[in-house]
């Protein structure tokens, strides 16, 4: 803050250095949120008087007691009850909860009291109870902060969590936009229904727009189509007789890439449903996505049902096998 002209920089850790790595957004009555903080660098850091928070406009909310050191590679955990929730930490400014509806969590570095140059500003999104959010690297070396298959504060991150709803096929530029179609799958032995108890349906939420049918089941093992232009698609493919075929959506997919996400009903906030993300893909036409697929008459396919859907190391390109 103020910056320090005529005099040495103060000492912060490389960018990336300190990464937040893991948090607890919906824990209800369970157990506490808590944020998890990890030392990505070969040397110790000391992270004393740094700052944590939920809001950009207030930084200082909580003050990382002097002298707390993580070491090279290591994890450390704040949890509400102990720490940024509790008034009577010592270094508790301001208490904070996290949103079970999705917001951010800033880490900011800080000499003698005075922020300084070193900003962590980690967004997320609405996620169910018990469920924590954290960094996975992907194929390609990137990270990305996505909900966890098991909560591992303390120790290294699980790996995502995946499914039990996919989307496994992608028509993005067939040869007639008629002829694009979505492929969702259900991973799991067991009937999964599209809707929650109050009748609130399940939705593509990025990329197209559709809204599934009230009361819409999806069975075990059961492949489910969404076509642009049902009676086209019926026309032109063959898939196997019981699939089931619903649609159309409205929109149309990208031909250059975008990103499609598959959202359920979470809670209400401010009277205003969240969706909680289910399955999401930012596909893309070129390196090292597959670029037949983009309008040589092949579709996006998934390869591996339980990997990590956003990496491009889980899609390959063939002919359409909607419903297969």
């Amino acid at each position: 803050m103020g910056g320090s002209p005529g005099t040495e920089d103060p000492s912060s850790p490389r960018p990336g250095s300190i990464q937040i790595n893991e948090i607890l957004a919906h824990s209800h009555d369970e157990a506490p949120d808590w944020i998890e903080l990890k030392n990505t660098s070969e040397n110790a850091i000391d992270i004393g008087g740094w700052y944590l928070s939920d809001e950009e406009d207030e930084l200082q909310k909580y003050e990382i007691a002097s002298g707390t050191i993580i070491p090279a590679g290591g994890l450390i955990v704040f949890n509400q009850s102990d720490h940024f929730g509790n008034s009577d930490s010592p270094g508790s400014h301001d208490t904070f909860a996290l949103s079970e509806n999705g917001e951010s969590v800033l880490l900011s570095s800080s000499v003698d009291g005075e922020l300084s140059g070193y900003r962590i500003n980690q967004t997320f999104g609405a996620s169910e109870t018990g469920v924590s959010m954290g960094r996975h690297q992907k194929s390609t070396g990137e990270y990305e902060f996505t909900m966890m298959s098991i909560t591992t504060p303390g120790a290294p991150n699980a790996l995502p969590l995946v499914g039990p709803i996919i989307i496994t096929e992608i028509m993005y530029h067939p040869t007639s936009i008629d002829l694009e179609f979505i492929e969702i799958y259900n991973t799991s032995n067991s009937p999964i229904e599209l809707y929650d108890e109050d009748g609130n349906s399940w939705k593509f939420s990025n990329g197209i727009h559709y809204t599934f049918p009230s009361n819409t089941t999806i069975q075990a093992h059961e492949y489910l189509i969404i076509p642009k232009n049902v009676l086209a698609f019926t026309e032109h493919y063959s898939p196997p007789n019981d699939t089931t075929i619903l649609g159309p959506f409205s929109g149309q997919l990208n031909n250059a890439g975008e990103t499609l996400s598959l959202s359920m009903p979470g809670d209400e906030d401010d009277d205003e449903l969240q969706y909680i993300l289910v399955d999401t893909i930012r596909y893309r036409d070129e390196s090292p996505w597959p670029s037949d697929a983009d309008g040589e008459g092949k579709s996006l396919q998934r390869i591996n049902h339980l990997g990590y859907s956003n990496d491009v190391a889980q899609w390959t390109s063939a002919l359409p096998t909607p419903g297969e």
